[in-house]
């Protein structure tokens, strides 16, 4: 949330093709993380019961689009 990290495309944009130039890009893992390792790293930082909210709310959202698209 820093003004001077607007210009970093690197923080903003998830295309591979721009992110391997960073120099902390990381070959094996690229810029994703699987849900599980975004669900250990969230609830090792933030309330646990918020976390399994948001995953909650999350399976909603798709079971729900799913449903509408059916």
């Amino acid at each position: 949330m820093d003004l001077a990290d607007l210009s970093d495309a690197m923080i903003h944009l998830t295309n591979v093709a721009v992110q391997k130039h960073n120099d902390h890009y990381d070959e094996k893992r690229g810029g994703k993380w699987d849900l599980r390792a975004l669900k250990l790293h969230l609830m090792m930082t933030e309330d646990p019961e918020k976390v399994h909210q948001l995953f909650n709310d999350m399976q909603d959202v798709i079971r729900f689009s799913l449903l509408s698209a059916a």
